[in-house]
């Protein structure tokens, strides 16, 4: 009866390990599921701020282009005024010359 006794405490508390190893099992794939999340996460967080940033300066770099194509243009329209300025006053001193003579 004492052997039995002993061979029965020794198998319940042998189950009662294999429950508390499994139990500790399961909390750490858990955690490092959860961790493994957490680090998914947090990179595609980083992915789509840079990807923000990155069509910010796109829009930047575009706006600047823009820019720049717009003063061309302008610089362009004060040099034909230029030039146009300047023809009509070489006609001008031309008809003053022709009258003159």
């Amino acid at each position: 009866s004492a052997t039995l006794n002993s061979a029965s405490s020794l198998a319940s508390a042998a189950a009662k390990s294999a429950t508390l190893n499994s139990a500790a099992s399961l909390a750490s794939t858990a955690f490092k599921s959860a961790t493994l999340n957490s680090a998914t996460l947090n990179s595609a967080a980083s992915l789509a701020s840079a990807a923000a940033k990155s069509a910010t300066l796109n829009s930047a770099a575009n706006s600047a282009a823009f820019n720049s194509t717009t003063l061309s243009s302008a610089a362009s329209l004060a040099s034909a005024a230029t030039n146009s300025a300047a023809s009509k006053s070489a006609a001008l001193n031309s008809a003053a010359s022709l009258a003159s003579a």
